[in-house]
């Protein structure tokens, strides 16, 4: 998952803008495909590359969980479920992914106390994978610009 979102990035670069959106998350999940065949590495791409995209576009960073949820995580979950029949993941698996995926954009449980107490902090992304997974890879580098 961290490779896929670390390969992204530059695709929001390209595929910024409301119309471009459906292309963004189509290139990001193809891009995570070429090695995380699952829902949370398709996912952490599409995330990595709409954070590029959200920033050129002038979102404030605090409305992008909002986009990730409302927008983003949906475009990919209809995307992958239209793919041609060998390459779809089951519905259910991509729905479960999904919630879980969505659990930290949800929640955002970090307070301003406990993002500036190091260890609390730590504690956090370790419990989400401490940067090495498809949701802690884009979650703390949210956190980081936040």
């Amino acid at each position: 998952g961290c490779g896929a979102s670390m390969r992204a990035m530059g695709i929001g670069a390209v595929f910024h803008g409301d119309v471009l959106r459906d292309a963004l998350v189509a290139v990001a999940a193809e891009s995570a495909a070429l090695s995380h065949h699952s829902f949370g590495g398709c996912a952490s791409a599409v995330v990595s590359a709409a954070g590029c995209a959200l920033a050129l576009e002038g979102m404030p960073i605090q409305a992008w969980p909002q986009a990730i949820l409302e927008d983003f995580l949906p475009r990919l979950q209809r995307y992958l479920l239209h793919r041609p029949a060998a390459r779809r993941p089951a519905e259910d698996e991509v729905s479960r992914q999904c919630r879980r995926f969505a659990e930290p954009w949800r929640s955002r449980g970090m307070t301003a106390r406990q993002i500036a107490d190091p260890e609390q902090r730590d504690r956090h992304y370790k419990a989400l994978g401490a940067g090495w997974d498809c949701i802690s890879s884009v979650y703390i580098s949210y956190e980081a610009l936040r």
